[in-house]
């Protein structure tokens, strides 16, 4: 199980994560996947892309 102070340093660098990916963007598919673990801390979706352009997400 989880401790306590292991949750907390997860969500935190999980919303760390979220913000950097925010400010990244249009990002690469393969940047994508290590933001994916954070989106799922976060309790984000993570879904296809609609387009891809260059391998770049389009959104």
């Amino acid at each position: 199980m989880i401790g306590i102070k292991e949750r907390i340093f997860s969500n935190n660098k999980a919303l760390e994560l979220w913000n950097t990916f925010r400010k990244e963007l249009p990002i690469s598919l393969q940047s994508l996947d290590k933001y994916q673990k954070a989106f799922e801390i976060l309790g984000k979706k993570v879904e296809k892309p609609v387009e891809v352009k260059k391998g770049f997400l389009d959104l």
